[in-house]
């Protein structure tokens, strides 16, 4: 089965309209895929590291605000940043981001393995 860990801030509009967007998407995904979305309040880095820890997953959407050196979750939380140590979590895994200006730095950094995950903004 293929796993997906989703994130789902919405706090304001931009990230709510991102939110309510990937949650028609994956409410209409198939029994094939292992969907956890991770909403609201929960979709912080603590929580988005567990779940990939846990659940190993093939895709990982991350839905946000970005800079471009990070991409932020739930009130502007990092999720992600060229600065975080743990950017190997990510290797050998599809990484799809919808986030403003995240490509510039972050996604140079996700691409230092001779797999190259997919950073798409």
């Amino acid at each position: 089965m293929k796993v997906i860990v989703v994130t789902a801030p919405d706090h304001d509009i931009v990230t709510e309209t991102f939110s309510k967007h990937i949650k028609t998407i994956v409410s209409s995904a198939d029994a094939t895929f292992d969907i956890t979305v991770i909403s609201s309040s929960d979709a912080s880095m603590t929580n988005l590291a567990r779940e990939i820890d846990s659940k190993d997953p093939h895709l990982v959407l991350l839905n946000g605000h970005g800079s471009s050196e990070a991409l932020y979750g739930q009130n502007n939380e990092v999720l992600l940043s060229t600065s975080h140590a743990d950017l190997d979590r990510y290797k050998d895994r599809i990484v799809h981001a919808l986030a403003c200006e995240a490509a510039l730095s972050l996604g140079p950094s996700l691409s230092r393995w001779e797999r190259k995950p997919l950073l798409a903004m």
